[in-house]
């Protein structure tokens, strides 16, 4: 009897064994490493985020399992839709952040400033998107309830007129950074949360050869005339016009005339030809691109002073005719009398013949009177 229960017990565990075993079996072969390329998963290897001899083992249905299935799972920072939170979605090493988009266009277009987000977020195990229209202006990849947004490329202080920029506002038409002739029109938010601009003088806040040029202050253009702080002297002195990127532009001569290199509107061009005994004094001509030094000066000026008009009289100098006055005024001035003391006689019809003594020197007015 008790060998009958011994030979039973034994049949037992036998059983149980190659149960076991061919339980065994049977996972092994439905989980079953195959070659990756052999796969369709819909992504690669790589894509999955683990090294690319990494063994995909699946389960009876097609599921991924171990190392790759945790790999190939959607997973988002802001859980969801959440407008008002930049989120990253994530699934394998595709990764996307919530940004601002130019408008409701497929969220083709970046912006960091707008009206609509980009709203990433995980579906079906899968990374969809959703363009969105916030109820005030996006900023930064989420919706804010901000009206109006001052952008100018993340700069700040003046160095933001060197950047052409944006005023943003909701539900309303941009504004942006413009030039006004050499003054630069700059796009901001009022006080009221809406935008506008406001006139900056490029040179006053940035220094000189900042102009206008394309909705920013650039140096456009440099009129370097060393040394010179009037008109005068800066046609005494040869200096040039720059504007960066091109040769510089040097004063020059053109006869006795010169032609002043500056700047017009962020351009470096010539002045039509400047008359250097006008501009800075007689006996001045041009020589080597500056107006020279004006001769000593040799003459003087007379000015006759009248009780009447003194057109038709006229004027002798030294027993000689020198010429007929033809002002219409009481007061005639005559320039380029060679210093020296003259004889002056004034004739002129139905009044009586004046005789004085003049003494003209050089640089000065020496002045008459004249009673009819």
């Amino acid at each position: 009897m008790a060998e009958e229960k011994t030979n039973y017990s034994f049949a037992i565990i036998a059983m149980v064994a190659i149960v076991a075993i061919v339980g065994l079996a049977v996972m092994f072969m439905k989980a079953k490493a195959l070659p990756s390329e052999s796969i369709d998963t819909g992504l690669q290897v790589e894509q999955l985020g683990v090294s690319t001899d990494t063994e995909l083992f699946y389960d009876e249905e097609g599921n991924l399992v171990g190392e790759a299935a945790s790999a190939t799972k959607c997973t988002e920072t802001d859980k969801g839709k959440t407008y008002t939170t930049r989120g990253t979605t994530k699934l394998g090493t595709q990764s996307n952040k919530d940004e601002c988009v130019a408008a409701q266009d497929g969220g083709s277009v970046p912006h960091k400033i707008s009206d609509y987000v980009k709203e990433y977020y995980c579906e079906n195990n899968k990374i969809q998107f959703e363009v969105h229209k916030c109820n005030g202006l996006c900023i930064n990849g989420k919706c804010t309830t901000a009206t109006c947004s001052d952008y100018d490329d993340g700069k700040t202080g003046t160095t933001r007129f060197k950047t052409k920029g944006i005023a943003y506002y909701f539900n309303q038409d941009d504004v942006t950074d413009s030039c006004n002739g050499d003054k630069l029109k700059e796009a901001l938010c009022n006080k009221d949360g809406k935008a506008t601009t406001t006139d900056i003088d490029c040179t006053k806040v940035l220094g000189a050869g900042y102009t206008c040029i394309e909705g920013a202050c650039k140096l456009g253009c440099q009129d370097k005339d060393p040394g010179a702080n009037t008109p005068v002297e800066r046609y005494m002195i040869k200096g040039e016009a720059i504007k960066p990127g091109s040769q510089p532009l040097p004063d020059k001569c053109n006869g006795d005339k010169l032609q002043e290199a500056h700047c017009v509107g962020g351009e470096a061009n010539y002045t039509s030809d400047l008359n250097c005994s006008i501009e800075v004094g007689l006996g001045s001509k041009c020589v080597n691109g500056a107006c020279t030094k004006p001769a000593a000066a040799t003459t003087g000026t007379l000015k006759i002073v009248g009780n009447t008009k003194l057109e038709g009289a006229m004027l002798f100098l030294n027993g000689k005719y020198d010429q007929t006055l033809t002002t219409s005024e009481a007061v005639a001035e005559i320039k380029g009398i060679t210093k020296g003391t003259y004889k002056v006689i004034i004739a002129k019809a139905n009044c009586k013949i004046i005789q004085q003594s003049a003494k003209i020197e050089a640089g000065k007015t020496t002045q008459l009177y004249f009673t009819c």
